[in-house]
Protein backbone atom coordinates (compact mmCIF):
# COMPACT_ATOMS: atom_id res chain seq x y z
CA UNK A 1 0.00 0.00 0.00
CA UNK A 2 1.19 3.33 -1.23
CA UNK A 3 1.62 5.96 1.82
CA UNK A 4 -0.67 8.12 -0.01
CA UNK A 5 -3.31 5.51 0.41
CA UNK A 6 -2.75 4.72 4.07
CA UNK A 7 -3.51 8.48 4.61
CA UNK A 8 -6.08 8.59 2.74
CA UNK A 9 -7.78 5.66 4.60
CA UNK A 10 -7.08 7.41 8.00
CA UNK A 11 -9.84 10.33 6.51
CA UNK A 12 -12.75 8.16 6.09
CA UNK A 13 -15.80 8.45 8.38
CA UNK A 14 -17.35 4.96 6.73
CA UNK A 15 -15.54 1.63 5.75
CA UNK A 16 -18.06 -0.54 3.91
CA UNK A 17 -17.25 -4.74 3.38
CA UNK A 18 -18.74 -5.55 0.44
CA UNK A 19 -20.74 -4.33 -2.52
CA UNK A 20 -23.90 -6.40 -1.96
CA UNK A 21 -27.52 -4.24 -2.32
CA UNK A 22 -27.25 -3.61 1.77
CA UNK A 23 -24.04 -2.93 1.57
CA UNK A 24 -24.23 -0.56 -1.49
CA UNK A 25 -27.24 1.05 0.21
CA UNK A 26 -25.45 1.58 3.41
CA UNK A 27 -22.90 3.34 1.55
CA UNK A 28 -25.01 5.76 -0.69
CA UNK A 29 -26.86 6.41 2.54
CA UNK A 30 -23.64 7.67 4.26
CA UNK A 31 -22.40 9.34 1.25
CA UNK A 32 -25.55 10.95 0.83
CA UNK A 33 -24.79 12.62 4.29
CA UNK A 34 -21.49 14.11 3.83
CA UNK A 35 -19.45 10.93 5.11
CA UNK A 36 -16.04 10.12 3.22
CA UNK A 37 -17.04 6.35 2.69
CA UNK A 38 -14.64 3.74 1.34
CA UNK A 39 -16.43 0.26 0.12
CA UNK A 40 -13.68 -2.69 -0.13
CA UNK A 41 -14.81 -5.96 -1.72
CA UNK A 42 -12.66 -9.05 -1.69
CA UNK A 43 -14.04 -10.02 -5.16
CA UNK A 44 -13.09 -8.79 -8.68
CA UNK A 45 -16.51 -8.48 -9.00
CA UNK A 46 -19.54 -6.01 -7.67
CA UNK A 47 -22.82 -6.89 -5.82
CA UNK A 48 -21.91 -10.23 -3.81
CA UNK A 49 -25.04 -11.95 -3.84
CA UNK A 50 -27.21 -9.58 -4.42
CA UNK A 51 -25.24 -9.51 -8.27
CA UNK A 52 -26.90 -13.32 -8.42
CA UNK A 53 -30.51 -12.44 -7.62
CA UNK A 54 -31.73 -11.18 -10.53
CA UNK A 55 -32.32 -7.62 -9.62
CA UNK A 56 -35.66 -8.62 -8.09
CA UNK A 57 -36.57 -6.95 -4.38
CA UNK A 58 -39.50 -6.66 -2.27
CA UNK A 59 -40.02 -3.17 -0.71
CA UNK A 60 -43.64 -2.71 0.80
CA UNK A 61 -45.60 0.25 0.51
CA UNK A 62 -43.19 2.06 -2.08
CA UNK A 63 -43.00 5.14 -3.73
CA UNK A 64 -43.39 3.22 -7.35
CA UNK A 65 -45.93 0.71 -6.37
CA UNK A 66 -47.95 3.78 -4.88
CA UNK A 67 -47.68 5.84 -7.74
CA UNK A 68 -48.26 3.04 -9.96
CA UNK A 69 -51.63 3.01 -8.25
CA UNK A 70 -50.99 0.20 -5.96
CA UNK A 71 -52.32 1.03 -1.99
CA UNK A 72 -50.04 -1.28 0.37
CA UNK A 73 -49.24 -0.66 3.63
CA UNK A 74 -46.45 -0.79 6.61
CA UNK A 75 -49.48 -2.53 8.31
CA UNK A 76 -50.54 -5.39 5.75
CA UNK A 77 -46.50 -5.91 4.95
CA UNK A 78 -46.21 -6.79 8.77
CA UNK A 79 -49.32 -9.40 8.66
CA UNK A 80 -47.90 -11.02 5.59
CA UNK A 81 -44.42 -11.21 7.09
CA UNK A 82 -45.93 -12.68 10.25
CA UNK A 83 -48.18 -15.01 8.48
CA UNK A 84 -45.45 -16.60 6.20
CA UNK A 85 -43.11 -16.76 8.85
CA UNK A 86 -41.98 -20.18 10.46
CA UNK A 87 -43.85 -20.34 13.34
CA UNK A 88 -42.35 -18.78 16.90
CA UNK A 89 -40.14 -16.51 14.57
CA UNK A 90 -42.00 -13.08 15.14
CA UNK A 91 -41.16 -13.51 19.15
CA UNK A 92 -37.56 -12.89 17.98
CA UNK A 93 -38.00 -11.01 14.38
CA UNK A 94 -40.81 -8.70 14.99
CA UNK A 95 -38.82 -5.77 15.60
CA UNK A 96 -36.38 -6.37 12.94
CA UNK A 97 -39.62 -7.03 10.52
CA UNK A 98 -40.96 -3.56 12.20
CA UNK A 99 -37.71 -1.52 10.94
CA UNK A 100 -37.49 -3.23 7.31
CA UNK A 101 -41.39 -1.93 6.63
CA UNK A 102 -40.58 1.04 8.22
CA UNK A 103 -37.37 1.75 6.70
CA UNK A 104 -37.09 0.14 3.01
CA UNK A 105 -39.23 2.27 1.42
CA UNK A 106 -37.25 5.51 2.02
CA UNK A 107 -34.36 3.89 1.34
CA UNK A 108 -35.86 2.71 -2.51
CA UNK A 109 -36.51 6.70 -2.70
CA UNK A 110 -33.04 7.47 -1.85
CA UNK A 111 -31.63 4.80 -4.23
CA UNK A 112 -34.06 6.11 -7.08
CA UNK A 113 -33.54 10.10 -6.13
CA UNK A 114 -29.50 9.48 -6.19
CA UNK A 115 -28.45 6.66 -8.54
CA UNK A 116 -29.20 6.07 -12.46
CA UNK A 117 -31.35 2.59 -11.26
CA UNK A 118 -34.19 2.47 -13.42
CA UNK A 119 -36.64 0.81 -10.85
CA UNK A 120 -39.87 -0.35 -11.97
CA UNK A 121 -42.61 -2.86 -10.92
CA UNK A 122 -42.58 -6.20 -12.33
CA UNK A 123 -44.83 -9.17 -12.80
CA UNK A 124 -42.30 -11.59 -12.11
CA UNK A 125 -41.93 -13.22 -8.47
Amino acid sequence: MKKSQRQESAELDVVVVGSGAAALSAALSAASGGARVAIFEKSELLGGTSAMSGSAIWIPANHIARAAGFDDSEQEALEYLRATAPEGWSDSEDALWGSFVSNAPRMLELVAEKTPLDLQLTKEP
